[in-house]
């Protein structure tokens, strides 16, 4: 659910900006990321590990078992590698506070 939301709300905050369409893998995971620091700040990286999620690939991984069930959709250049290497979590939750 977390990951849908996280798609919904960068969707919502494209539209506001005026950019519509398909997101990037890298876009959403500038949202997922955005998001787990509003919700979880300098826990995001606790949070996402006790979540089984040790690093943006695991995202992928998501995203593609829901494209599979039918919830999302995807075009054809579109790809799990989209979401490795995206950001680290230290990085972006723990090291950005402090």
């Amino acid at each position: 659910m977390f990951t849908v939301e996280a798609l919904n709300i960068t969707l919502l905050k494209r539209r506001r900006a005026g950019v519509t369409g398909h997101i990037s893998g890298q876009e959403l995971l500038d949202g997922i990321r955005d998001v787990g620091r509003d919700r979880f700040g300098y826990l995001g990286r606790a949070v996402f590990e006790a979540w089984g999620l040790r690093a943006t690939a695991d995202f992928g991984d998501i995203v593609f078992d829901l494209v599979d069930a039918g919830v999302l959709s995807k075009q054809e250049s579109d790809s799990k590698d989209d979401f490795a290497g995206g950001f680290d979590f230290a990085e972006a939750f723990e090291k950005s506070f402090t």
